[in-house]
């Protein structure tokens, strides 16, 4: 692995979103594949793959039947597979793919996804975007939770968490100055669908392809539809 990438976010920041709005555009410019890997006498999805970019997306469509929508996970859904934070980014360091991208919420706040960890097995560009509501959107937070579950969370535990999410920027910072060829920008939840895409593209120096993504984006945007039972109801 040559490039990491990881966006990192609470619950309902639109991470997932955001991916599969870039997903969706390389679909119409190159095949991709389902990576499947074996893992202790088993074959697990691991993500999408572009082999002309030799670009892995990290993690799967999810459907919440009860809400009645697919979404893209990554590392929660990857956790569990692997069987914790430390078997799960082991086996992601060592793969043999130029680029590897993923999102995520869930035990994030470890230094195993941070540069200096993840550089270990020779990776040296990181990509990181850390997507957040603020405290004077809480209302926002809600209605995203409302929308995602169809009911108000019980507590507030996952919003108040956010300082730690906000916390990784200053950690991430510090580690990437050991580094060249380093990216890290914070966005607000309401940022432009295009925010991740088009600076990832770049980030890969894959410059027409950004313009190109941006031009897709003004007619084409791949939000959530609520009433969809099955994955090409997204967009």
């Amino acid at each position: 692995m040559e490039t990491f990438g990881l966006v990192l976010g609470s619950s309902g920041t639109g991470k997932g979103t955001r991916m599969n709005q870039l997903i969706k555009f390389l679909e119409t410019k190159y095949p991709s594949e389902i990576y499947k890997i074996d893992y202790n006498d088993k074959v697990l999805d691991l993500g999408i793959y572009f082999k002309n970019l030799d670009l892995l997306f990290l993690g799967k469509y999810a459907h919440n039947k009860k809400a009645g929508y697919f979404s893209w996970v990554s590392f929660d859904s990857l956790w569990k597979k692997f069987g914790g934070t430390e078997p799960t980014v082991n086996f992601i360091k060592h793969l043999k793919i130029k680029n590897v991208i993923g999102e995520g919420y869930s035990n994030m706040d470890t230094f195993r996804v941070r540069p200096k960890h993840m550089s270990s097995n020779g990776c040296k560009k990181f990509f990181y975007q850390i997507y957040y509501y603020g405290k004077e959107n809480f209302d926002s937070y809600i209605n995203r939770i409302i929308e995602r579950s169809g009911k108000p969370p019980k507590g507030t535990t996952a919003f108040e968490k956010e300082g730690a999410i906000l916390g990784l920027y200053g950690k991430i910072k510090k580690e990437l100055e050991e580094f060249d060829g380093g990216y890290l920008k914070q966005f607000p939840f309401d940022a432009d669908i295009t925010s991740l895409g088009y600076d990832y593209l770049k980030f890969l120096e894959l410059n027409e392809l950004a313009d190109e993504f941006l031009e897709y984006s003004q007619t084409k945007k791949h939000f959530k539809k609520y009433q969809g039972s099955k994955l090409s109801d997204w967009g």
